[in-house]
């Protein structure tokens, strides 16, 4: 779990929402916004819908997965080329069906390292894009 300060509100959720960029990985999507000036560290959140799992257990292992490896990367404390972001991170409709034939296979090892290798590499998708707006 990240600490209060370091994740997104309902309101930045919205915004970022609304304001529409986004960046599509293989299975994680990322909508993110410019964070504040006065604010040196990134801000998350995550979503998981439902049509991966209707099991909130499932769903919440999915997001502790991203969480840990947010952490054990020190993504919030890193600048993402040049900037510091809000960033929401979302599962792309079309990977849905591989996300739940994963978790069918009821196999923590096999669904840990899916989700973590998927979301690095989306992830990594993410800071390539950046790079090349600048």
């Amino acid at each position: 779990m990240i600490k209060k300060k370091f994740r997104l509100t309902w309101k930045d959720i919205n915004y970022i929402v609304k304001k529409q960029k986004i960046i599509s990985g293989q299975v994680f999507s990322f909508l993110f916004f410019n964070q504040y000036p006065n604010r040196i560290h990134n801000q998350y959140s995550i979503q998981v819908p439902v049509k991966v799992s209707k099991h909130t257990v499932q769903r919440n292992y999915i997001k502790r997965l991203i969480l840990e490896y947010i952490s054990k990367n020190n993504l919030i404390e890193k600048k993402i080329w040049k900037n510091y972001y809000k960033i929401f991170v979302i599962t792309n409709k079309k990977s849905i069906p591989l996300i739940k034939n994963t978790i069918e296979t009821k196999d923590k090892k096999l669904i840990r390292e899916y989700i973590t290798n998927s979301f690095e590499k989306s992830f990594n998708n993410l800071t390539y894009k950046l790079w090349n707006q600048w």
